[in-house]
């Protein structure tokens, strides 16, 4: 493999015709700022348990990065390690595999977003629509009671920024959890969801609102509430 390697540092990885996955050599400490610059043909990296930080923009325009596994060890992050990696959708990092889909909308705060999957803190002040995106994947796959106790806070409005992006799966699989939603807030929704579709959006959500009241509280539903 074409690794450059100094003091425990690797400064730099240089591409191999038909190589898309690396394996970092054990010893590495560290993955030094745009080490994988512009490896467009990698699709998984994976870091050794002895790395402990990684620098600025190590993984930038990575094109076709899809995994990830960062060691539980790794505790500092610096700034624009994903910018250009959009088919990055597979992050694994202290026990959890996250779905890097919706958080890589808009300008991620990497440092912040590790530290919360370090910490189960979801108090960190960062961009709201990745705390909720990312709240919602580990309390579904991992039944956090910290991710639980933050969704039970902030579901409605969580749900209503989730109708606006059209993630209509996570609402979905939120729904089905039986955990969150009363009667009353499923009113809500609806009402917001067909505001929403009414404004060009697509009915999928709200139909599979209505679908859903009406299947747990039959007799309930409003006549323009009905699924049919």
């Amino acid at each position: 493999m074409g690794y450059l390697i100094e003091n425990g540092v690797l400064t730099k990885y240089y591409e191999e015709d038909g190589i898309t996955e690396v394996q970092v050599p054990e010893g590495v400490t560290s993955i030094g700022e745009y080490a994988f610059l512009d490896c467009s043909r990698l699709q998984r990296i994976i870091l050794p348990c002895s790395v402990t930080g990684i620098g600025k923009g190590a993984f930038c325009g990575c094109t076709c990065l899809r995994q990830l596994l960062i060691p539980d060890h790794v505790t500092a992050f610096e700034k624009w390690l994903f910018t250009g990696c959009g088919s990055l959708t597979e992050l694994t990092y202290c026990g959890y595999t996250i779905d890097m889909t919706l958080c890589m909308r808009g300008d991620l705060n990497t440092s912040l977003f590790f530290e919360m999957m370090r910490t189960k803190n979801y108090g960190l002040i960062m961009d709201v629509l990745t705390k909720y995106y990312y709240a919602a994947q580990v309390y579904l796959k991992y039944r956090e009671p910290e991710a639980e106790g933050y969704i039970r806070k902030r579901h409605q409005l969580m749900f209503m920024d989730f109708i606006d992006i059209g993630d209509y799966e996570t609402v979905r699989n939120l729904l089905e959890t039986d955990r969150f939603v009363s009667e009353k807030d499923l009113s809500v929704l609806i009402d917001y969801a067909i505001g929403f579709a009414d404004r060009g959006g697509d009915r999928q959500i709200q139909i599979s609102l209505m679908d859903y009241k009406y299947k747990k509280y039959p007799g309930s539903a409003r006549l323009d509430e009905l699924p049919f």
